[in-house]
C-alpha cells in the first residue's frame, strides 16, 4: 500500500485521517502543522501527501512547493 503523509494543524481531524487511512492499509505518517510536514518531507519519501490548505505559519500551499521542490 501507499506511504501517506497527513498534514492537519486540528488533531481531531488528524487522527480521523491517520486512522481511516491505516485501517485500509496504508502506512501513515502525521504532521501537526505545515513546518512539521516540509520537515517530514525532507527526511522521507511519500507516495502522497494530504494537506489542509489554511494553517497559522506555514500553509498548505507552502508545503506543495517545498514537496515539489524537494521531490519533483
Amino acid at each position: 500500500m501507499a506511504r501517506i503523509l497527513a498534514i492537519d494543524d486540528e488533531p481531531d481531524l488528524l487522527e480521523t485521517e491517520r486512522r481511516i487511512l491505516s485501517r485500509v492499509g496504508h502506512e501513515v505518517v502525521v504532521a501537526g502543522g505545515g513546518a512539521e510536514g516540509i520537515a517530514a518531507i525532507k527526511a522521507g519519501r511519500f507516495d502522497l501527501v494530504l494537506t489542509d490548505l489554511m494553517m497559522p505559519r506555514v500553509d498548505g500551499l507552502a508545503v506543495l512547493e517545498a514537496a515539489r521542490e524537494f521531490d519533483p
